[in-house]
């Protein structure tokens, strides 16, 4: 598996850039837990309606979990 299959985030964007979607925005909207073990809750959004949320212990896994939500959702449709 190359490295840029599991880039979603870039994925993402791309997605969005080639469908004509709005870029999509990546906002902390919470972390909690102790410095060693933070875990990030980030929400993605392309418009008000297409909203996920992504969780990981840094805030790049946790845009990455949130943008791979974003991606299997969109290419379901």
């Amino acid at each position: 598996l190359a490295v840029e299959d599991l880039n979603y985030k870039g994925q993402l964007i791309e997605y969005c850039h080639s469908n004509n979607l709005r870029a999509p925005q990546f906002k902390v909207i919470n972390s909690k837990g102790p410095e060693h073990e933070k875990l990030f809750i980030i929400k993605v959004s392309i418009n008000s309606d297409m909203v996920w949320r992504g969780t990981g212990s840094t805030k790049k896994s946790a845009e990455q979990d949130g943008a791979k939500r974003a991606i299997s959702f969109l290419m379901d449709k």
